[in-house]
This record gives C-alpha cells, structure tokens and sequence, in this order.
C-alpha cells in the first residue's frame, strides 16, 4: 500500500472515531431527561371544565384568551400503538377524556364529539327517520357543529434497555 492512501484510510478513521465519540457523549444527556408517567410533580389535568370556564386547572396548562376553533379529538383504536397501550396498562380506559378535559381547560378550542356519542346520535336519527321516535322531539338537521381541526392522538413507547448510553454502544 501506499503512504498516501494508508494515510487517507488514518484520516478517515479518526474522522469516524471522533464523530462516534462526540455523538455519544451528546447522547449520554438523553438519559437523564427520559420521560416519566404522569410527570414529576403529581397529575397533569386535574378539576373541570365547562364552557369558558375551568375549576381546579393546572396553572402549567396552556390557556388562550379566546377560541381558535372547534376540534374533534378522534383515537384510532386499530393503531398499531393502541395495542400497546392496552396491554401496558390494561386497567386504563380511552385517552380521549383526558385531552378533551386538557382542551377544554386551555379555552383554545371548542370540543365537538366525534367519537361514540357521536354514533349513538347517527343511531337516534335513524330511529326519527325510521318513524320510531316520539313526535315533537327536537332532534333535527342543522344543530351539529362542524370541527375546524381533528386531533388523532398518538402515544410513543420505549422498551426498557433501549435508551440511554448502554444501548446506544450496544450494551
């Protein structure tokens, strides 16, 4: 071999040696910032909400002055992550009425229901379309709200001994 290339091929190595290192020690700070159930300091979404007003909000939660919209808070429940979740934490039901607690305590958006409410609505028009319903009840087109924005929640799991420095060097 020549000196020349024997000295690119040195070159090129410590270049690889000190990026794997600088990006190790970058790393090494993940460890200490991994994410915890529920946060550090108690629950998250505590009290109530209703209309513009909230009881018992947590002062940490984003807040608006005024609305920006309707939105629709839909859960996949076919998502590959939904599986997880569930088996996880098995005695946890739906995320939905915690975010939708969440937003409505944040008076950012308006929530419009979507999700089972909504299909027993499309069931309880069926029945007035059906001739089944009492007459005079109240229950005709043009009293839905249209949603500005849907939100599909996600949530992402880590298996222990993935993360930190040991896994990323292969330990």
């Amino acid at each position: 071999m020549s000196m020349q290339f024997q000295s690119k091929v040195l070159t090129s190595f410590k270049t690889a040696t000190w990026i794997t290192v600088a990006a190790l020690i970058g790393l090494t700070g993940c460890g200490g910032t991994m994410p915890t159930l529920g946060g550090s300091s108690g629950n998250t979404v505590t009290g109530a909400a209703g209309g513009e007003t909230s009881s018992g909000a947590n002062s940490q939660l984003e807040n608006c002055d005024e609305t920006l919209g309707t939105l629709a808070v839909v859960e996949d429940q076919s998502a590959p992550w939904w599986y997880t979740y569930r088996r996880r934490y098995p005695t946890l039901g739906t995320t939905v009425p915690v975010l939708r607690m969440m937003i409505q305590q944040s008076n950012c958006f308006v929530v419009v229901e979507r999700g089972r409410a909504m299909n027993n609505m499309m069931q309880e028009r069926a029945l007035m379309q059906s001739g089944e319903m009492r007459e005079g009840s109240n229950f005709g087109k043009g009293q839905m709200v249209a949603a500005d924005y849907t939100m599909n929640p996600s949530i992402q799991f880590s298996e222990k001994g993935t993360g930190g420095l040991g896994a990323t060097v292969g330990g």
